[in-house]
Protein backbone atom coordinates (compact mmCIF):
# COMPACT_ATOMS: atom_id res chain seq x y z
CA UNK A 1 0.00 0.00 0.00
CA UNK A 2 2.82 2.39 0.93
CA UNK A 3 4.69 1.45 -2.25
CA UNK A 4 1.65 2.19 -4.41
CA UNK A 5 1.15 5.52 -2.66
CA UNK A 6 4.80 6.45 -3.32
CA UNK A 7 4.46 5.53 -6.99
CA UNK A 8 1.33 7.67 -7.23
CA UNK A 9 3.13 10.65 -5.69
CA UNK A 10 6.05 10.27 -8.11
CA UNK A 11 3.64 10.06 -11.05
CA UNK A 12 1.84 13.23 -9.96
CA UNK A 13 5.15 15.09 -9.64
CA UNK A 14 6.16 14.01 -13.16
CA UNK A 15 2.82 15.11 -14.57
CA UNK A 16 3.20 18.48 -12.89
CA UNK A 17 6.69 18.98 -14.36
CA UNK A 18 5.96 17.85 -17.91
CA UNK A 19 3.78 20.78 -19.04
CA UNK A 20 6.41 23.34 -17.98
CA UNK A 21 9.16 21.38 -19.73
CA UNK A 22 7.03 21.06 -22.88
CA UNK A 23 6.23 24.77 -22.83
CA UNK A 24 9.93 25.67 -22.57
CA UNK A 25 10.77 23.40 -25.49
CA UNK A 26 7.95 24.88 -27.57
CA UNK A 27 9.14 28.42 -26.85
CA UNK A 28 12.71 27.55 -27.78
CA UNK A 29 11.47 25.97 -31.01
CA UNK A 30 9.45 29.07 -31.83
CA UNK A 31 12.42 31.36 -31.25
CA UNK A 32 14.81 29.15 -33.21
CA UNK A 33 12.34 29.14 -36.10
CA UNK A 34 12.34 32.96 -36.04
CA UNK A 35 16.15 33.03 -36.10
CA UNK A 36 16.17 30.67 -39.09
CA UNK A 37 13.50 32.66 -40.93
CA UNK A 38 15.48 35.88 -40.45
CA UNK A 39 18.79 34.09 -41.10
CA UNK A 40 20.21 35.88 -38.07
CA UNK A 41 22.15 32.95 -36.57
CA UNK A 42 25.50 34.73 -36.94
CA UNK A 43 24.29 38.30 -36.50
CA UNK A 44 26.41 40.41 -34.14
CA UNK A 45 25.67 43.97 -35.25
CA UNK A 46 23.24 45.60 -37.62
CA UNK A 47 22.87 49.07 -39.13
CA UNK A 48 19.71 50.10 -40.89
CA UNK A 49 18.99 53.42 -42.49
CA UNK A 50 15.88 55.04 -43.85
CA UNK A 51 13.59 58.05 -43.80
CA UNK A 52 10.00 58.80 -42.90
CA UNK A 53 8.12 60.93 -40.41
CA UNK A 54 7.81 61.51 -36.67
CA UNK A 55 4.83 62.73 -34.71
CA UNK A 56 4.27 64.76 -31.56
CA UNK A 57 1.09 63.90 -29.65
CA UNK A 58 0.12 61.83 -32.68
CA UNK A 59 -0.67 64.97 -34.71
CA UNK A 60 2.23 67.35 -35.36
CA UNK A 61 4.28 65.82 -38.15
CA UNK A 62 7.97 66.31 -38.93
CA UNK A 63 9.74 64.93 -41.98
CA UNK A 64 12.52 62.53 -41.01
CA UNK A 65 15.16 63.10 -43.70
CA UNK A 66 17.50 60.50 -42.26
CA UNK A 67 17.15 57.71 -39.72
CA UNK A 68 20.17 55.59 -38.76
CA UNK A 69 20.08 52.88 -36.09
CA UNK A 70 23.16 50.89 -35.08
CA UNK A 71 22.54 47.84 -32.88
CA UNK A 72 25.24 45.84 -31.10
CA UNK A 73 23.66 42.56 -30.04
CA UNK A 74 26.59 41.47 -27.90
CA UNK A 75 26.94 44.54 -25.66
CA UNK A 76 23.90 45.09 -26.01
CA UNK A 77 23.61 48.73 -27.03
CA UNK A 78 22.17 50.95 -29.73
CA UNK A 79 22.85 54.30 -31.32
CA UNK A 80 20.15 56.26 -33.12
CA UNK A 81 20.53 59.37 -35.24
CA UNK A 82 17.45 61.19 -36.52
CA UNK A 83 17.59 64.22 -38.80
CA UNK A 84 14.26 66.05 -38.91
CA UNK A 85 13.25 68.96 -41.14
CA UNK A 86 11.02 71.28 -39.13
CA UNK A 87 9.62 74.77 -39.47
CA UNK A 88 9.00 77.00 -42.47
CA UNK A 89 11.30 77.17 -44.28
CA UNK A 90 12.43 73.72 -43.08
CA UNK A 91 15.52 73.60 -40.90
CA UNK A 92 17.43 70.39 -40.17
CA UNK A 93 17.53 69.29 -36.54
CA UNK A 94 19.75 66.35 -35.58
CA UNK A 95 19.00 64.15 -32.58
CA UNK A 96 21.55 61.59 -31.35
CA UNK A 97 20.80 58.88 -28.81
CA UNK A 98 23.05 56.26 -27.22
CA UNK A 99 21.15 53.55 -25.38
CA UNK A 100 22.56 50.87 -23.10
CA UNK A 101 21.23 48.57 -20.41
CA UNK A 102 21.83 51.20 -17.73
CA UNK A 103 19.46 53.68 -19.40
CA UNK A 104 16.09 54.47 -17.86
CA UNK A 105 13.40 52.11 -19.13
CA UNK A 106 11.61 55.00 -20.86
CA UNK A 107 14.63 55.00 -23.23
CA UNK A 108 15.99 51.48 -22.81
CA UNK A 109 12.88 49.84 -24.27
CA UNK A 110 14.06 51.03 -27.71
CA UNK A 111 17.04 48.73 -27.33
CA UNK A 112 14.77 45.67 -27.29
CA UNK A 113 11.98 46.62 -29.69
CA UNK A 114 13.64 45.27 -32.81
CA UNK A 115 13.32 41.66 -33.99
CA UNK A 116 16.95 40.70 -33.42
CA UNK A 117 17.49 42.02 -29.89
CA UNK A 118 14.02 40.80 -28.90
CA UNK A 119 14.74 37.19 -29.86
CA UNK A 120 18.10 37.16 -28.09
CA UNK A 121 16.59 38.63 -24.92
CA UNK A 122 13.63 36.23 -25.05
CA UNK A 123 15.97 33.23 -25.17
CA UNK A 124 17.83 34.52 -22.10
CA UNK A 125 14.81 35.45 -19.98
CA UNK A 126 12.55 32.39 -19.69
CA UNK A 127 10.02 33.49 -22.28
CA UNK A 128 6.59 31.89 -22.49
CA UNK A 129 4.42 31.26 -25.52
CA UNK A 130 0.70 31.71 -26.15
CA UNK A 131 -1.53 31.81 -29.22
CA UNK A 132 -3.61 34.91 -29.98
CA UNK A 133 -5.97 35.76 -32.81
CA UNK A 134 -5.90 39.38 -33.97
CA UNK A 135 -8.34 40.46 -36.70
CA UNK A 136 -8.84 36.81 -37.72
CA UNK A 137 -5.08 36.21 -37.96
CA UNK A 138 -3.37 33.79 -35.62
CA UNK A 139 -0.11 34.81 -33.97
CA UNK A 140 2.32 33.04 -31.69
CA UNK A 141 3.01 35.51 -28.88
CA UNK A 142 6.31 35.27 -26.99
CA UNK A 143 6.40 37.15 -23.68
CA UNK A 144 9.15 37.68 -21.14
CA UNK A 145 10.21 40.04 -18.34
CA UNK A 146 13.45 42.02 -18.26
CA UNK A 147 14.94 42.61 -14.81
CA UNK A 148 11.82 40.85 -13.48
CA UNK A 149 9.71 43.98 -14.00
CA UNK A 150 9.67 45.13 -17.64
CA UNK A 151 7.30 43.18 -19.87
CA UNK A 152 7.86 42.63 -23.59
CA UNK A 153 5.67 40.66 -26.03
CA UNK A 154 6.44 39.74 -29.63
CA UNK A 155 3.81 38.67 -32.18
CA UNK A 156 5.12 36.08 -34.63
CA UNK A 157 3.26 35.41 -37.87
CA UNK A 158 2.87 32.21 -39.90
CA UNK A 159 6.14 32.95 -41.73
CA UNK A 160 8.03 32.86 -38.41
CA UNK A 161 8.73 36.59 -38.62
CA UNK A 162 8.13 39.08 -35.83
CA UNK A 163 5.34 41.39 -36.92
CA UNK A 164 4.89 43.42 -33.73
CA UNK A 165 6.58 44.04 -30.39
CA UNK A 166 4.79 45.50 -27.39
CA UNK A 167 6.44 47.29 -24.47
CA UNK A 168 5.02 49.26 -21.57
CA UNK A 169 6.66 52.46 -20.32
CA UNK A 170 5.95 55.20 -17.78
CA UNK A 171 3.88 57.15 -17.16
CA UNK A 172 1.02 54.82 -16.29
CA UNK A 173 2.37 51.83 -18.22
CA UNK A 174 1.84 53.46 -21.61
CA UNK A 175 1.66 50.82 -24.36
CA UNK A 176 4.27 51.22 -27.08
CA UNK A 177 3.73 49.06 -30.17
CA UNK A 178 6.37 48.67 -32.86
CA UNK A 179 5.07 47.05 -36.05
CA UNK A 180 7.31 45.53 -38.73
CA UNK A 181 6.12 45.11 -42.31
CA UNK A 182 7.35 44.01 -45.72
CA UNK A 183 10.42 41.98 -44.79
CA UNK A 184 13.10 41.92 -47.47
CA UNK A 185 16.49 40.26 -47.80
CA UNK A 186 19.56 42.43 -47.27
CA UNK A 187 22.87 40.58 -47.64
CA UNK A 188 21.17 37.36 -46.58
CA UNK A 189 19.37 38.86 -43.58
CA UNK A 190 15.60 39.28 -43.52
CA UNK A 191 14.74 42.78 -42.33
CA UNK A 192 11.47 44.77 -42.26
CA UNK A 193 11.35 47.66 -44.71
CA UNK A 194 8.65 49.54 -42.83
CA UNK A 195 8.71 50.22 -39.08
CA UNK A 196 5.77 51.90 -37.36
CA UNK A 197 5.79 52.93 -33.71
CA UNK A 198 2.72 54.03 -31.80
CA UNK A 199 2.44 55.20 -28.21
CA UNK A 200 -0.89 54.95 -26.40
CA UNK A 201 -2.50 54.26 -29.78
CA UNK A 202 -1.13 57.39 -31.47
CA UNK A 203 1.49 57.56 -34.19
CA UNK A 204 5.01 58.32 -32.96
CA UNK A 205 7.34 57.28 -35.78
CA UNK A 206 7.27 55.81 -39.27
CA UNK A 207 10.49 54.66 -40.94
CA UNK A 208 10.86 53.31 -44.47
CA UNK A 209 14.09 51.29 -44.46
CA UNK A 210 16.19 51.61 -47.60
CA UNK A 211 19.43 49.90 -46.57
CA UNK A 212 20.60 47.31 -44.05
CA UNK A 213 24.18 46.29 -43.23
CA UNK A 214 24.45 43.10 -41.14
CA UNK A 215 27.63 42.81 -39.07
CA UNK A 216 28.77 46.30 -40.02
CA UNK A 217 31.58 47.73 -37.84
CA UNK A 218 30.24 49.95 -35.06
CA UNK A 219 32.78 52.50 -33.82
Amino acid sequence: MVKRHAQFVVLMILLAVLPATSLTQDTNTVLNNVIKAMNSQNLKTIRFTGSGSSYTAGKEVAWVKSYIRDIDLNTPSARIQIVRATGAPPVDQTENQSIGTSAAWSKQYELWTNPYSFVKAAMANKATTTIQTVFARKFTVVTFMLENKYKLSGFINDQNLIEKIQAWIDPNDTLVETTFRDYKEFNGLQCPTMIIETQAGEMALLVVVNDVKPNAPIN
